[in-house]
């Protein structure tokens, strides 16, 4: 990797000061696999115009995690306690995420069969990162619920989280049962 933003930016990742933190890690990992998804597109002259979208969508929630990191820590840090709304927006970037992870892994897995044999490797490569994005960013979520206490809006984050995690999961045991 000779992009020095990316080492800058994993080198903040490691360092023990302010975010980026997993959420924002989950998020660029998401973009990285969307990138070999992207490459892999086109060896087979793909449309990669939504890939790419989702692409740029993952940085973004990296960036967006990363602004909630350092809100949350703030809050935290002042002895403030967040307010439900507050808590709830924090969720949305990880939320994304999870969309983002499953229509990668629904992409996927239409171009799995498209592929070359010598391309399979990459192919997985870009599987597991993605599966690591959407179980990653379910984990914050779920760390998230113990500030929630309304208990309508606590159900109805946990059925979003539901059926976008849902998908992901189908789409990685489908990924799964084609390389058996």
């Amino acid at each position: 990797m000779s992009d020095m933003q990316t080492r800058d930016w994993s080198h903040d990742l490691a360092w023990s000061g302010p975010p980026p933190g997993g959420g924002s890690a989950a998020a660029a990992g998401a973009a990285l696999a969307l990138g070999i998804l992207i490459m892999l597109s086109r060896t087979v002259a793909a449309n990669i115009d939504q890939l790419e979208a989702c692409r740029k969508q993952a940085l973004a929630v990296a960036t967006a995690d990363e602004a909630v990191l350092r809100r949350i820590l703030q809050a935290f840090s002042n002895g403030d306690v967040l307010e439900q709304a507050e808590v709830l927006r924090a969720v949305q970037p990880m939320l994304q995420l999870l969309e983002i992870a499953a229509q990668a892994l629904e992409a996927a897995n239409k171009l799995k069969p498209q592929l070359a044999a010598h391309t399979q490797c990459d192919l997985e490569v870009a599987i597991w990162q993605l599966a690591a994005a959407l179980r990653g960013g379910a984990a914050i979520i779920a760390l998230n619920f113990s500030l929630l206490s309304d208990a309508g809006e606590k159900a109805a984050l946990q059925q979003q989280v539901a059926v976008a995690l849902g998908r992901g999961e189908e789409a990685l045991q489908e990924l799964q049962q084609k390389s058996e």
